[in-house]
């Protein structure tokens, strides 16, 4: 007979897990993940909006570069003028970005004029004054000559 002890460890061997095939491997196979309800169409809102995001950070790069021109910065981009305004409309950060740009295409050309001052283009002179000098007397004078005026009131009007 066998004694107690051989019996136990041969039941533990006959019914352990050491005997079962795989038991391991069954254990750490990946069972495909039950899906929420919606979970597509959020994780496809959420594409959108990245490739939006990129979009919109492309767009403001090319508006930099080309100091503000939206029909040129659109079309590099591949983003429709009116997809630009209503980004533009709906977006305050997006808006206050491209009034930076805007504002910087300014300082630039207004640093290109006073370079063409200082090189003596008459033009640019007059006209920097005729805006800027008018508080000095510089502003443009046109003379308007009129003739007689004349009024006629009705006898309503004038007993009013």
């Amino acid at each position: 007979m066998k004694n107690e002890r051989t019996e136990a460890s041969e039941r533990e061997k006959g019914s352990g897990a050491a005997n079962k095939p795989n038991a391991s491997a069954a254990s750490t196979k990946k069972t495909p993940k039950k899906r929420r309800a919606g979970t597509d169409e959020g994780n496809a809102a959420e594409r959108v909006e990245r490739k939006r995001r990129r979009k919109k950070a492309l767009l403001l790069e090319e508006l930099r570069n080309s100091l503000g021109l939206v029909s040129s910065a659109c079309d590099k981009v591949g983003v429709g003028r009116t997809t630009f305004y209503e980004w533009l409309k709906n977006d305050p950060e997006f808006a206050r970005q491209v009034d930076e740009i805007e504002e910087r295409a300014l300082d630039f050309v207004e640093s290109k004029m006073f370079q063409a001052i200082q090189n003596g283009d008459v033009r640019l002179i007059q006209f920097y004054l005729s805006t800027k000098g008018r508080k000095r007397g510089y502003a443009p004078k046109t003379d308007v000559e009129t003739g007689p005026v004349v009024l006629r009131i009705s006898q309503e009007e004038a007993d009013f």
